[in-house]
């Protein structure tokens, strides 16, 4: 039987040893983030077997990838979800060189969703979009024109592409 005290003590010191690290950062205009690979590293030093993170590929048409990511406690013969996150790269968005390992780019992405809303942040208590990321690393978006119209019984989202990426 898992002990949800001692997993929230657990998680809290992966927190502060992510924090606390010196490598396996990166800045981006003056703000440091944690990479997926030291908040894994910290996680899986402290939890080793105890944690599953399991990768689903939800969609994939050849165009786009989307990656679904869940972070499992194990707990004897059950498991726990505690988190999940998605991660969606469409190949004509990607750098040149990233489009051979889109699969790999995409699922590192998810985890990192996933480990972010698990509370493993690093320095910063926000997790940033893809497209504040392309921003703080001075890639341009598309830009959109969305119409949300809501009422309590139905919710419609309507998008029209006024721009591609570029850069």
């Amino acid at each position: 039987m898992i002990d949800h005290e001692r997993v929230k003590t657990m998680l809290n010191i992966v927190r502060e040893e992510i924090a606390d690290s010196k490598d396996g950062k990166v800045t981006i205009h003056d703000k440091s983030y944690a990479t997926v690979g030291l908040r894994l590293r910290c996680l899986r030093e402290l939890f080793g077997s105890l944690i599953t993170i399991r990768s689903k590929i939800v969609q994939n048409d050849g165009e786009s990838i989307t990656v679904k990511a869940e972070v499992l406690l194990n707990d004897g013969d059950n498991q726990i979800l505690l988190s999940d996150g998605y991660a969606n790269k469409n190949i004509n968005f990607v750098k040149p060189f990233l489009r051979s390992s889109i699969l790999e780019f995409c699922q590192t992405s998810a985890w990192g969703r996933a480990l972010g809303n698990l509370g493993l942040l690093g320095d910063t208590d926000v997790i940033p979009s893809a497209e504040e990321m392309l921003l703080a690393q001075g890639e341009t978006i598309p830009t959109s024109n969305i119409t949300v119209n809501a009422s309590a019984e139905n919710v419609v989202v309507e998008k029209e592409d006024t721009d591609a990426f570029s850069g």
